[in-house]
Order: C-alpha cells, then structure tokens, then sequence
C-alpha cells in the first residue's frame, strides 16, 4: 500500500482513519459503498476496480480482493488486498483508441471486419458489423438460410467449415439478405487464420466489402453480350468489321443478291459496294456520312458508340423497303483496335421496332422505376448513364424517397417533393387522372442546381401499382426562358418602334405644318403686294427656304422607304474627286459660317483624280454627318473634315473620313441608338436642332450598301468624331499611273502545307513551287507540330504554314495554336477551308491566325493572300533604289522575340540608325517616358508582347503629358494581317503598319518617310 500511495501515505493514512471514502476518487465512492453493503450482506468474495488519488492527481487504477469475517465480539469485518493496475488500464485504453481508428478506416473505405472465434464457435462484432450481419451475438452457423442466397448457400457451407474448422479457404462472393428491405447484395468475404502461441489456429479475423456495383457491370456487359447474340439471330443482315484493322469480319447479307459483299477483304471495299443499294440521293448522303470506315472512328472518338440510320434499300427483283442501320462501336480490351458490329433491322418487324422505341424512350429519362405502394417496394428498371442522383437498384420506397429530400433536394422544393411523393398523395392524386406530375430541385455534387420533372401513373390500378419517370428539363426551362425574354425585348422593341414612329408622325405634323404654313401664309402676302417688289421678293425668298426645308423632309422619308424595300442601287459612275470634295466643303462652309464655327477640312495628297461609285449617295452620307456636326455644335466651336485612302487595293479601294467637332456630344445610352431610325436624343417638346430623326438611319444603311463602316466616339460637352469607311472602285487612269510595279519576289520563302488529304497537299505544293515558294507537306496537326518544332529547335522556321481546318485528332485551329506557342508571332499561319469560315474567325484569331483562305487553292489566291499577309508596298520599276542613311537618328525598338530583334538592330545600325532595345511594352513606355523630348526620333512597335502589348502601349505613350507624346512616328510590326487588325493599331495612334517578315526596303521607307519627307 505504501508502494502505491507514494511519499504523502502518512497524511492518506491519516484521512482514511477518520474516513476510507476521504482517499477515494468522488466518481467510485458509491459503487465502493454498494460493494461492502453486498459482502456484508452474503459474506461473499468482491473483486472492483477504482481510482484511487493521493491529496492531487495523477489517479492511480487498482484492484481490491476482499471478504468479510465476524470476529468475536460480533462486529463485521472486511480484509481487503489490494493490486496496483494502472498500467493494465493504460494498455485498454490504447487498444481502445486503436480499435477506434481501425473502425474509423474501416466506415471511410466500406470495409468491415469482425473476428471468429473457432473454438467458442462466436463472432466477436465491432460497431460496422452489424450493418451487414443484423443481429449481434452468437451466430450458431453461417449457412442461416435467412441470410445466405438460397443460390450461395452450398458455397457458403463449405467455405464456413473450413474456416471454423481451422482450414485456409480462398475469398468467396456471395449474395446476403439486406432484412429492413429483403433485398440481396453482393459481397467479397475474406478470412485470416490466427495462431496462438502454440501454433494451434483459435481465432480468424474476417472482412467484408460491399461488391454489388461491379457485380452490376459484369451483369451489363453480359446483357450487352446477350444482346449482341440475339441481335445476330434476329435482324435482317449483319457483319462484323475491325475499322482500326480495315478488316472485314463474318457476317449474312438480306438477300442473295448482296451475298458477294462478303468475298471483300476491307471495310472500305464493303461500304464502297453497299452504297448503290440506296436509291435516295439525300438518304445515300446520309448513309456516307454516317457509315464509312472514317466517320465510324470519328465518332466513336467523339463518343458516339452507337450509329443509326433510316433509309431506303434495294432488296430482291428491285423491290425497295424501309430499312434501319444500325452499327455499335467498341473498343477490343484486348487489341486496343476499334471494332464495329453492323446490322439492319426490317422495320415492318413491330416488336424489334418496340424495343428501340423503348430505348429511344429511355434516353429522354433520368430513370424509369416502378412502385408497390402496398408492400412499401421500388425497382429501377432503366436509368440514364449520365444522369446524375439516381437511387439504388430496388429498396423501401418510403425510404429512398425521404433520403433523397434530406439529402439531394433544394430547401425550396423539400416540402413539396415529400408531399407529392407520399403515398396518400399518390393515390389522392391519381383517384382523379390518370397521370399526374410536378417539377422539382435537386443539388448535384458540384453544388449547382437541376430542375427536374417527376411523372406517376399507374401501371396496375388494382395493385396499386406505379410507373415513375424522372427527367432533367432544366435546360428546357432555360430554352423556354431565353424564348420568353427573346419576345419580351421584342415586344419592347416593337412598344419603343410603335412609339418613335407615333412621335415621328407627331413631328412631322408639325415639321411639315411649319413650312407649309409659310408658303402659304408668304404666298397669301405676296398675292397682296403686286407691285411691292422688294416686299414680294422677301415673300419669295421664305418660300423659297420653306420649300427646300420640306423637300429635305419628304427626301428622308421616301430615302427610309426605299431602304426599308430593299429598292435602293447603288450607281458606278465616275467621280472627279476634287471637284465632289469641293462641292461637300461648300455646303458645309457656308452653313459653319452663319454659325461663327470653326470648318477645316484636310485632304491627304495621295488621293486618286477619280474614283468610281455613287457620288450622290456618299455626298448624303458625308453632308448629313458634317450638318450635324455644325448644327450641333456652338458658335466658337470647330469642325474637322480628314480624307484619307486608307487601303488601296487591285480593283478598290478604302477612303477614311473622318469627322469630328466640339459640339454637345452623345450620352453613352444613346450611341447604340443612334442608327435606328426616328432616334433623336435631344427630342423633346420643341427640337431645338430641327432634324427628322432619319439622317444616321440612312447614312448607316447607305454605308453598309458601299461595303463599308462607320464609327463615332462622343463625350457629352465634349464633342463627338465620326469615322467612315466606304469602298469606292479605281478607274482605268489611276490604274495607267501605276502599271509599271516591280513584281515582289518570293523565292526567298519556304512554306509548310498541312492537310490529312495528301492530294491536297500534293497539289499546294505544286501551286507554291510555280510562284517560287519552297514548301513541304505533312498529312496531320500533330505531325506538322513535330515538324515545326524539330525546325525552331535547329534554329530554322517556316515563313507560312497553311493548314486545313478539319482534320482528325487535332483540327487546324489547335494546331495553329499548339505552332503559335512554339514559333511566336512571326511566322504567318493561314487556315486554308472549304467550309464558311464566319463561325471560327474569332476563335481563329486567338488562336493566333493571320488570315483565313479558301479551297481549292488557286494560284492566284494564293498570291493575293501572301500580299495582303506581308502587306507589300509596290515601288515603281523605273525609281532608281534609293540610298538610306539615318546617321544621328534614334529609334526605340519594343520587340520582345532576342532573334526579332538582333535582325533589326543589324538593319538599322548598318544604316547608321542608333538603336535601344525593350524587351516588352511596359519597358518600351518607361524608357519613353525617362527620356528627354526629342531624344527618340521614332519607335518600332511589335504587337504581341508579354505584360503590355504594343497597342496598349501606344495608348499610354499617346497620353503622356510631353512635348514629343503625340507627334513621335511608332511604327507596328506584326505577322497579323487582317484588316481590323491594322485599323486597331492606327485607332491605338500608330502611324504605319509593317507585316512580318519585315521587308528592309519597306521598313527603310517607311521611317525615311516620316523621318525627312514629313
């Protein structure tokens, strides 16, 4: 006892002498005071365990032996041992924590174990074992035939007498009786015989998991199998083909006639024969599409497994009969090849037709399950692959049901899901009609919400009985939603045009009422001053305004009709360009000055003599938006009129006006109406600017006539710039000027044609050699990457490369993106299609394309894209080349490609050019900006740089407040071709354009133009 108490026995000791319980942990003095009550009472033997403590913790475990003896005077007495414990205690309670976690382990990975004890003939359960054993305890013998498949049982038997006889015996698999839904599932038992110290086997340690999930898909895939069996004895024709291998395989054709398709080896020997058995030309189409060798491995890479098709076919004497082709794709596990069984059903066969109508059916559903309303039962009998929240196989209804409300339904659809699926319900509801359904809300695992619609009916009134289906509309709401704001906008469109045009009308009552009234009231005076001459002339001269006002409006609205029906032509008629811009400049000089408004007008010196178009029609659209700008514009304000050719090409070419004044502006709200018709921002009781509302609708419309654009940029109080772009053609003068043009010479180029048609490839390549470009071919993306790479890392690369958009694996878009990465921007990537290109433009362009062309490539079309790429300045053969020096010149160079930009500075400093180099567009701005005005004379600009590009670059150097911001010449490189891609750069303030590969001549004239001419 000493031993156990430690150094404070004496005090313990003390305690326990004037009370035992004193030393006694206060949670074990009870069960201590009930023990000693029972020893006195019978005299008995009493083992207890207990904490017992000095005055402070640590408590110690022990065991106290006692029994009890009357001595001679008749008192009880109790003599007690005591045994110290505590280590034994610790040891529990680190199995304990141990036998936890094992549980925790075995709950997260649906294990269960238990063990055996052999000799005892008992199961010793943990906490999980019970969820497939239901009862705890003894089990007498494991064959239960309450718990075993009567199908497994005699596998069971020997399994279990083995095991309890000592014997290792391999894992079975066997169906057990789930007893809350009397349903079976599968599981793997496995057992591990445990020796003692003897070696004699007394314990085993059993697992169990739940294989009822693979059993399921061993069951599919031999249903599939079946299913393939039964469609072999059943259809019409059929054949086995290897599609990987081109290999046919085995099969029966429908008629004799067709028995020879079976003397073919290939796949694409068989499809070539059975097409001219297909007599309608548009199901022929179809059928090619669908079922050849090619097509089928597409769209089992799509993910199309199963193909199918109605169509027509020629059967015995000529005779044709409705068909359906069907071919099932797979994959051999074995091979790895991609193999295919073809078969055709009659149609007239009603019950083949019935079971794939089923399963057309039962694609449109989540799942199709019956319910025993009586018995509490349901049963899946078809479920969507892909849908998501599907129950178990079969199970308590009620169950399954309120489960899914707590765990898979919205909080908003809870209680209306439970209540429409509650039996009373179901019956209340179907006592009336013969189906009835309701919408609800189901979380799915990525935490977004589906709309789902689940139908009842019944399947057998009398048993009461339901068919239940489940189907995902939430795509369908948002289809019907889009529909229903798509005729919301438009009815509000329709409301706001019913509107414009009531005010219209208004205005016009009144615009045509105003000078109607002065002609007529001018007239009436007028007749009554015969002989007042200056009087009558002030009368005529009013009417005469009057007149010319009205005839503006009546013009407008005849202008807007014409539009509207699609009766208006454009004239191709000569125009003498000074003499129409003069014309223009006259109207709206006179109308600036009575307002006491700045009108300049600016024309660039390179303009043709003649252009070819409708003069009359552009004079509208140009008087029209320079009235505007002065009308709209203060007295002391200004009006600027820049004419420009923008880009010249072998037939047209672009013109550039632009317009702007520092007149009131547009609000933001307003710009995108701006073009409709009637639209008049500042229309209110009374127009201050006396317009019809129809000026900009018809400008817009003749715009788009002239295959052109028009832009407008406006601040409210600050003033508004519109830019005009129209098409106009090159008369046979201005062709003589330049006839004599030194051809550009692309010997010096190499291409790389990429197609999964080798013909194609073939062809181009001749094409290329004829116009003097090297070229190679390769038949796929991923080759044509291989082939880039392999190039760049040599140090070399191709100056085009044309690659077809539609091609397996990788289709031209990725490709050009995945060849992108690897070269940068400078090498030139066309798309080359036969297909309309309007829906990949976009995502062509990201890609990193430069421009889009058409099949079949024609040498001349080929020509004219690569010019258009380079953007090729023509010089006239008869110009000597000229000698450039640009010694005491500086240049900023922003490139950031090392290669781009070491051959740039060896062109310019070999020209005597001093160059400073910044690696991106974030650098190009603070060297700009640390240096002093004037200390750089221009700035080469490459477009795609990391951090900032050149565009946003230009912008911020454009808005720095310095001396020099605005005016320095920046010139873009690029390998981009397109034609918004040069109009973002001189709307971002650039200067010129130069496309990559740079040509020296035109880099070498381009910046002695801004450099000296200017």
């Amino acid at each position: 006892m000493y031993h156990m108490l430690g150094p404070s026995v004496h005090e313990l000791l003390h305690l326990a002498s004037e009370n035992v319980f004193a030393i006694i942990h206060p949670d074990d003095r009870e069960p201590i005071k009930r023990c000693l009550m029972n020893a006195q009472d019978n005299d008995s033997v009493t083992f207890l365990e207990l904490c017992r403590i000095g005055l402070d913790a640590p408590y110690i475990w022990v065991q106290l032996k006692g029994h009890t003896e009357k001595n001679e005077l008749g008192e009880t007495i109790f003599y007690c041992a005591c045994s110290d414990i505590t280590e034994e205690k610790n040891e529990q309670e680190k199995i304990h924590f141990r036998d936890a976690a094992v549980d925790i382990a075995a709950e997260q990975t649906g294990i269960v174990f238990w063990t055996l004890d052999l000799q005892a003939q008992t199961v010793i359960y943990d906490n999980t074992v019970q969820t497939i054993y239901r009862d705890k305890g003894r089990i007498h013998r494991w064959h239960n035939k309450n718990l075993v498949h009567p199908e497994d049982l005699t596998e069971a038997i020997s399994y279990f007498d083995r095991i309890f006889s000592g014997y290792p015996a391999p894992p079975i698999e066997i169906r057990l009786k789930d007893e809350n839904t009397g349903e079976y599932y599968w599981q793997k038992i496995t057992h591990t015989l445990l020796p003692d110290e003897n070696g004699s086997i007394i314990k085993a340690i059993g697992s169990s998991i739940d294989i009822t999930e693979r059993k399921r898909l061993e069951e599919a895939f031999n249903e599939q199998m079946s299913f393939r069996n039964i469609v072999e004895q059943n259809v019409a024709s059929y054949c086995r083909m290897n599609l990987s291998q081109n290999r046919l395989g085995p099969g029966i054709a429908p008629h004799k006639d067709m028995d020879y398709l079976f003397t073919f080896n290939t796949v694409d020997e068989f499809f070539n024969s059975v097409y001219p058995f297909i007599p309608d030309t548009l199901q022929k189409q179809s059928y090619q599409t669908l079922f050849s060798r090619t097509n089928m491995i597409e769209s089992f890479l799509a993910g199309k497994h199963h193909l199918q098709l109605e169509h027509k076919s020629i059967v015995n004497n000529g005779l044709t009969e409705w068909v359906e082709t069907h071919a099932n794709i797979m994959k051999n596990p074995k091979t790895g090849d991609i193999e295919a069984l073809l078969y055709t059903f009659d149609t007239d066969n009603r019950k083949v037709t019935q079971l794939l109508f089923d399963k057309v059916v039962n694609s449109e559903y989540d799942y199709l399950s019956t319910v025993d309303i009586p018995n509490d039962r349901y049963k899946m009998y078809s479920h969507n692959p892909h849908a998501t929240s599907i129950p178990d196989a079969f199970g308590s209804y009620r169950k399954i049901y309120t489960d899914i409300a707590e765990t898979q339904i919205s909080k908003s659809t809870k209680d209306d899901y439970l209540y429409h699926l509650d039996p009373v319900n179901i019956l209340n509801e179907l006592e009336t009609s013969d189906q009835f359904s309701f919408n609800f809300e189901t979380i799915e695992g990525d935490g977004s919400i589906r709309t789902r619609k689940m139908q009842l009916s019944y399947l057998d009134r009398n048993a009461k009985i339901l068919c239940v289906t489940r189907r995902d509309i939430t795509d369908i709401l948002a289809e019907e939603q889009r529909k229903t704001e798509i005729l919301k906008d438009a009815l509000d469109a329709a409301r706001q045009a019913s509107t414009a045009k009531s005010d219209f009308l208004s205005r016009m009552s009144h615009e045509i009422r105003t000078p109607m009234n002065a002609i007529i009231g001018m007239t009436t005076i007028a007749s009554q001053c015969i002989g007042d001459d200056k009087q009558v002339s002030d009368c005529l001269a009013k009417i005469g305004i009057s007149s010319r006002f009205l005839l503006t409006l009546i013009n407008d609205i005849l202008d807007m009709s014409r539009i509207e029906s699609g009766k208006v032509l454009l004239k191709n008629e000569k125009i003498p360009f000074e003499e129409f811009i003069n014309g223009v400049n006259s109207i709206c000089y006179t109308q600036a000055q009575a307002k006491d408004i700045d009108y300049e007008s600016i024309v660039d010196a390179h303009l043709d003599d003649y252009y070819i178009g409708d003069a009359m029609k552009l004079q509208q659209i140009l008087i029209n938006i320079l009235s505007n700008a002065v009308k709209f514009t203060p007295p002391g304000g200004s009006v600027n009129f820049r004419v420009r050719e923008k880009k010249r090409m072998k037939e047209n070419a672009v013109l550039e006006f632009v317009i702007n004044d520092t007149g009131c502006g547009m609000s933001d709200d307003f710009i995108p109406k701006l073009y409709e018709p009637f639209a008049q921002e500042h229309a209110g009781g009374i127009n201050v600017y006396a317009g019809t509302g129809l000026g900009m609708a018809i400008c817009k419309n003749f715009v788009d006539l002239m295959d052109g654009q028009i832009q407008v940029r406006s601040m409210l109080g600050i003033g508004t710039e519109f830019v005009v772009n129209v098409k106009l053609g090159i008369t046979n003068e201005s062709k003589l000027k330049r006839a004599s043009k030194q051809p550009y010479n692309f010997s010096n180029l190499t291409s790389l044609v990429v197609d999964d048609d080798v013909a194609v490839c073939e062809q181009a390549v001749i094409t290329l050699h004829e116009i003097g470009i090297k070229a190679d071919w390769v038949d796929s993306g991923r080759h044509a990457i291989e082939l880039v790479q392999k190039k760049w890392e040599a140090k070399q690369y191709f100056d085009l490369i044309l690659i077809d958009w539609k091609m397996p694996e990788l289709d031209g878009i990725e490709t050009a993106r995945r060849i992108r990465s690897i070269v940068g921007p400078d090498v030139t990537i066309i798309i080359i299609t036969a297909y309309d290109w309007g829906s990949i433009e976009q995502e062509a362009k990201k890609a990193g394309v430069n421009m889009l062309v058409s099949k079949p490539l024609f040498k001349s079309s080929l020509v004219s894209a690569f010019q258009k790429a380079f953007d090729l300045k023509e010089e006239a053969a008869a110009v000597a080349e000229q000698i450039f020096d640009f010694t005491g010149k500086r240049v900023l160079l922003a490139e950031d490609h090392p290669m781009n930009a070491e051959i740039a500075t060896f062109l310019l400093e070999d020209k005597g050019m001093q160059v400073e180099h910044a690696e991106n567009g974030i650098k190009a701005v603070e060297m700009f900006t640390l240096s002093a005005p004037g200390y750089y004379d221009a700035i080469l600009m490459d477009i795609r740089m990391p951090y900032m590009d050149g565009l946003q670059a230009t912008v911020s150097i454009r808005h720095l407040d310095k001396k020099d911001a605005k005016t320095i010449p920046i010139i873009a490189m690029t390998a981009d071709a397109f034609e918004e891609d040069v109009t973002k750069a001189k709307q971002a303030g650039m200067n010129a354009h130069l496309a990559k590969p740079i040509d020296p001549k035109d880099l070498f004239t381009t910046l002695y133009h801004y450099l000296f001419e200017q």
